[in-house]
């Protein structure tokens, strides 16, 4: 089931079936009735190592920003 962040964009995280490593899809989707600029997609192929990185940065967040 797809996330929805505040402004209503919808992010789905995925794994990749076509990938020789074990790898993740992000992909976030910008719905046009909610903003100004037209729909657009934006897409991020993580392999484990870079995934565990974003995991680790959003920890961060959470743990020190996050708090507020």
């Amino acid at each position: 089931e797809p996330l929805l962040c505040t402004y209503g964009a919808r992010v789905d995280v995925y794994g990749s079936d076509g990938a020789t490593e074990s790898c993740v899809w992000l992909t976030i989707r910008q719905d046009a009735r909610r903003f100004n600029p037209p729909p657009c997609e934006a897409n991020a192929h993580l392999n484990r190592e870079a995934a565990k990185e974003l995991i680790r940065r959003l920890q961060t967040w959470l743990d020190t920003d996050g708090a507020r």
